[in-house]
C-alpha cells in the first residue's frame, strides 16, 4: 500500500500546472520592472526580453487555467532551456550549490513544462472543456 499512488494523474497535472504557473508568473512579473537587467547582465536584447516576459506571464496564466496549455508549455520549455544554458555558459554556475545559486532549479523550470507538454493539461483544465475530444 505504501507504494500505491495517492491519487489520479489528472489531479497531479493540476497541482503541477498551478504550482508552475504561480512560480513562472512571479519570474515574468519581476521582469516587467527590471527588463533592462536582462540586456545588461544576460546579453538579451530588450525586445526579446519583452517577448520572454510575455511568454512567462501568458504561460503562467495558461498553466493555471489549463488553457492552450501545450503550446505555452512548449514556449516555456524553450525559454527556460535557453535561460538554463545561459546560467551554465555565462554565469558558470554549478549544477548544485547548497549555499548559492545553481542551475539545477533552471533545469526543473525546463522539465516541468516539458512534462506538461508531453502529458497534456489533464481533465481539470479549460482545454478539456474547450477541446474535449483532444484531451484524453
Amino acid at each position: 500500500m505504501l507504494l500505491a499512488p495517492l491519487g489520479s494523474i489528472d489531479i497531479a497535472l493540476l497541482v503541477l500546472r498551478v504550482g508552475l504557473g504561480v512560480c513562472v508568473f512571479m519570474h515574468g512579473w519581476g521582469k516587467l520592472f527590471h527588463i533592462e537587467d536582462l540586456e545588461k547582465f544576460w546579453k538579451v536584447p530588450v525586445p526579446l526580453a519583452w517577448v520572454v516576459a510575455a511568454i512567462q506571464l501568458g504561460g503562467a496564466a495558461s498553466m493555471i487555467l489549463g488553457a492552450f496549455t501545450v503550446p505555452f508549455a512548449i514556449a516555456l520549455t524553450i525559454v527556460h532551456a535557453v535561460a538554463t544554458y545561459k546560467l551554465i555558459t555565462m554565469a558558470n554556475e554549478p549544477f548544485v550549490a547548497p549555499s548559492r545559486h545553481s542551475w539545477s532549479i533552471g533545469l526543473l523550470y525546463t522539465l516541468m513544462p516539458l512534462v506538461i507538454a508531453i502529458a497534456g493539461p489533464g481533465v481539470h483544465s479549460l482545454d478539456a472543456r474547450m477541446f474535449p475530444r483532444m484531451i484524453l
